[in-house]
Protein backbone atom coordinates (compact mmCIF):
# COMPACT_ATOMS: atom_id res chain seq x y z
CA UNK A 1 0.00 0.00 0.00
CA UNK A 2 0.96 3.23 -0.59
CA UNK A 3 -0.26 6.89 0.65
CA UNK A 4 -1.79 8.82 -2.13
CA UNK A 5 0.00 12.29 -0.93
CA UNK A 6 3.48 10.86 -0.06
CA UNK A 7 3.34 9.54 -3.96
CA UNK A 8 2.51 12.75 -4.85
CA UNK A 9 5.14 14.76 -3.07
CA UNK A 10 7.64 12.38 -3.78
CA UNK A 11 6.85 12.93 -7.29
CA UNK A 12 6.97 16.69 -6.96
CA UNK A 13 10.12 16.54 -5.26
CA UNK A 14 11.75 14.38 -7.72
CA UNK A 15 11.02 16.74 -10.74
CA UNK A 16 12.33 19.99 -7.69
CA UNK A 17 8.99 20.89 -7.08
CA UNK A 18 7.33 21.51 -3.86
CA UNK A 19 3.63 22.11 -3.15
CA UNK A 20 3.72 26.24 -3.54
CA UNK A 21 4.74 25.05 -7.30
CA UNK A 22 1.46 24.24 -8.14
CA UNK A 23 -1.14 26.06 -9.90
CA UNK A 24 -3.63 24.13 -9.94
CA UNK A 25 -5.06 20.71 -9.65
CA UNK A 26 -7.98 19.46 -11.28
CA UNK A 27 -8.73 17.64 -14.15
CA UNK A 28 -9.73 19.17 -17.82
CA UNK A 29 -13.24 20.01 -16.70
CA UNK A 30 -12.55 21.16 -12.98
CA UNK A 31 -10.24 22.49 -10.43
CA UNK A 32 -9.60 21.22 -7.02
CA UNK A 33 -8.85 23.70 -3.89
CA UNK A 34 -4.67 22.47 -3.55
CA UNK A 35 -5.67 22.35 0.18
CA UNK A 36 -8.06 19.97 -0.37
CA UNK A 37 -6.43 18.00 -2.48
CA UNK A 38 -3.49 17.31 -0.13
CA UNK A 39 -6.02 16.50 2.36
CA UNK A 40 -8.15 13.97 1.00
CA UNK A 41 -4.41 12.53 -0.22
CA UNK A 42 -3.22 11.91 2.90
CA UNK A 43 -5.93 10.30 4.49
CA UNK A 44 -5.87 8.43 1.57
CA UNK A 45 -3.63 4.57 0.73
CA UNK A 46 -3.85 2.28 -2.06
CA UNK A 47 -2.20 -0.34 -3.80
CA UNK A 48 -0.36 0.67 -7.24
CA UNK A 49 0.74 -2.45 -8.17
CA UNK A 50 -1.38 -4.19 -10.90
CA UNK A 51 -5.21 -4.76 -11.00
CA UNK A 52 -6.91 -1.86 -11.37
CA UNK A 53 -6.72 1.79 -11.09
CA UNK A 54 -7.70 2.59 -8.34
CA UNK A 55 -7.08 6.58 -8.69
CA UNK A 56 -8.81 9.21 -10.88
CA UNK A 57 -6.81 9.08 -13.80
CA UNK A 58 -7.94 12.05 -15.42
CA UNK A 59 -6.30 14.09 -12.40
CA UNK A 60 -3.65 16.74 -13.22
CA UNK A 61 -1.42 18.58 -11.23
CA UNK A 62 -0.51 21.90 -13.17
CA UNK A 63 2.71 23.84 -11.87
CA UNK A 64 2.85 27.20 -12.44
CA UNK A 65 5.78 26.82 -14.59
CA UNK A 66 3.42 25.18 -17.29
CA UNK A 67 4.48 21.76 -16.83
CA UNK A 68 1.71 19.11 -15.53
CA UNK A 69 1.93 16.10 -13.78
CA UNK A 70 -0.62 13.55 -14.93
CA UNK A 71 -1.58 10.25 -14.09
CA UNK A 72 -0.79 6.60 -16.12
CA UNK A 73 -2.06 3.65 -16.11
CA UNK A 74 -0.87 0.35 -17.65
CA UNK A 75 -2.93 -2.89 -16.66
CA UNK A 76 -3.69 -1.19 -13.20
CA UNK A 77 -0.92 -0.41 -11.82
CA UNK A 78 -0.61 3.64 -11.87
CA UNK A 79 1.79 6.65 -11.28
CA UNK A 80 2.53 10.34 -11.83
CA UNK A 81 3.90 11.17 -14.95
CA UNK A 82 5.26 14.09 -15.55
CA UNK A 83 5.02 16.13 -18.45
CA UNK A 84 7.74 19.02 -19.39
CA UNK A 85 7.05 22.26 -20.94
CA UNK A 86 7.61 22.05 -24.56
CA UNK A 87 10.49 24.32 -26.01
CA UNK A 88 10.16 25.71 -29.50
CA UNK A 89 12.67 23.69 -31.76
CA UNK A 90 15.78 25.87 -32.87
CA UNK A 91 15.34 24.28 -36.18
CA UNK A 92 13.12 25.93 -38.62
CA UNK A 93 11.39 24.80 -41.24
CA UNK A 94 8.73 24.77 -44.05
CA UNK A 95 6.93 22.43 -46.05
CA UNK A 96 7.90 21.15 -49.73
CA UNK A 97 4.20 20.23 -50.19
CA UNK A 98 0.96 22.24 -49.70
CA UNK A 99 -0.59 19.41 -48.56
CA UNK A 100 0.33 16.64 -45.34
CA UNK A 101 -0.43 13.71 -47.72
CA UNK A 102 3.09 13.71 -48.88
CA UNK A 103 4.92 15.89 -46.29
CA UNK A 104 8.57 16.42 -46.86
CA UNK A 105 10.10 18.95 -43.88
CA UNK A 106 12.50 21.22 -45.76
CA UNK A 107 14.59 22.95 -42.97
CA UNK A 108 17.45 25.41 -42.31
CA UNK A 109 19.84 25.17 -39.46
CA UNK A 110 21.99 27.76 -38.56
CA UNK A 111 25.12 25.01 -37.60
CA UNK A 112 24.46 22.02 -40.54
CA UNK A 113 22.84 24.30 -43.07
CA UNK A 114 20.11 23.56 -45.57
CA UNK A 115 18.58 19.89 -44.85
CA UNK A 116 15.78 17.71 -45.91
CA UNK A 117 14.07 15.62 -44.17
CA UNK A 118 11.42 12.70 -45.66
CA UNK A 119 8.54 11.21 -44.33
Amino acid sequence: MINFCEETVGKLNYYNYNIEDIAWIGNRYITIPINEFFDAARRTNYHSGYGSAEMPIDLLIVMKDGSYFERSEYDGSEWWRYVPIIEKPRLHGHLKYRSFNEVDYNYSDPIFGKCVVKK
